[in-house]
């Protein structure tokens, strides 16, 4: 900890609005902050504008810093945070096929649970089929209405 004290007293740390890395080129920046491991680089974003601007500047901070914060999130949803998303094969999803829908004696009726559109959200057997209010909207707040939803 000494070696760090020296080390600051000879940029003029002393002074408690100073900035280290302010007086260093970007390149040099950008290369001590590849150094840091995820969490501290994400901290170190935070310190200042300028820190902010080099970690974007750097397609590796950058893809360092994406790859840290998608791992935090699949963590919070209890997913495992490393290797690839489990792919299930096509084969084992058209075997589960509810048998009421493969039987001769089926009505015809889907039960449809949720039915997402420019109307809102629907629950029940079927959408209600409204000619009127999707003819009247135009093309452009159809698309803004199922943006919402991504």
């Amino acid at each position: 900890m000494e070696f760090f004290r020296k080390l600051m007293s000879c940029f003029g740390a002393s002074q408690p609005e100073y900035d280290p890395v302010d007086n260093l080129p970007v390149e040099i920046t950008q290369h001590i902050f590849r150094m840091l491991d995820a969490p501290s680089l994400l901290n170190a974003a935070r310190v200042s504008r300028e820190w902010l601007y080099v970690c974007r500047g750097d397609p590796r901070l950058r893809a360092t810093a994406r790859r840290h914060l998608r791992r935090e999130k699949r963590r919070a949803y209890g997913l495992p945070s490393s290797g690839k998303p489990k792919v299930v094969p096509r084969n084992e999803v058209v075997k589960k096929v509810p048998q009421k829908i493969t039987q001769k004696g089926f009505s015809g009726k889907v039960p449809v649970t949720f039915t997402f559109g420019p109307s809102g959200v629907f629950r029940g057997l079927k959408a209600p089929s409204s000619k009127h209010s999707s003819e009247s909207r135009s093309k452009v707040e159809t698309k803004r209405s199922m943006v919402r939803f991504r």
